[in-house]
């Protein structure tokens, strides 16, 4: 449970750092505090979530169904998600979109991720589940 705690809090803070815009750490002028975000900021953040994997590894069973539902759902399109989110979905649609208040920031936001669950679902359905299909049959 400790690890949990430094996986929360170490999160809030490198997520603080790095949507800080007084900080610049993407767009600094000196080098080596671009150096260091690039090169420090992209190693120490999985290295923080990881510190969940022994937690999530103990908790055995989710209490709610739905909760089940959602997470089970969400496993079986991860990999879909992985492989259009920021190529086929970000880049195109939502990259240059201006944003003039938090709350069309928000709705930028939602709608991005429907159309991402939505678009990984029919990849998933249409593509992925028939190709596992055809290979279970070869084997």
């Amino acid at each position: 449970k400790p690890l949990i705690w430094v996986c929360l809090i170490g999160s809030a803070v490198l997520y603080y750092l790095m949507a800080r815009r007084s900080l610049q750490l993407y767009a600094s002028p000196i080098p080596w505090v671009r150096f260091a975000s690039d090169a420090f900021l992209f190693t120490v953040q999985p290295l923080v979530l990881s510190m969940c994997l022994p937690y999530a590894c103990a908790t055995v069973t989710l209490r709610s169904s739905k909760v089940q539902r959602i997470t089970g759902f969400i496993s079986r399109i991860s990999y879909s998600m992985y492989l259009i989110h920021f190529s086929l979905i970000f880049l195109p649609f939502f990259y240059r979109l201006p944003v003039c208040s938090p709350l069309m920031a928000i709705m930028y936001y939602a709608a991005y991720w429907g159309i991402v669950i939505v678009g990984s679902w029919l990849l998933y359905r249409f593509w992925e589940q028939p190709v596992l299909r055809l290979r279970d049959k070869w084997h």
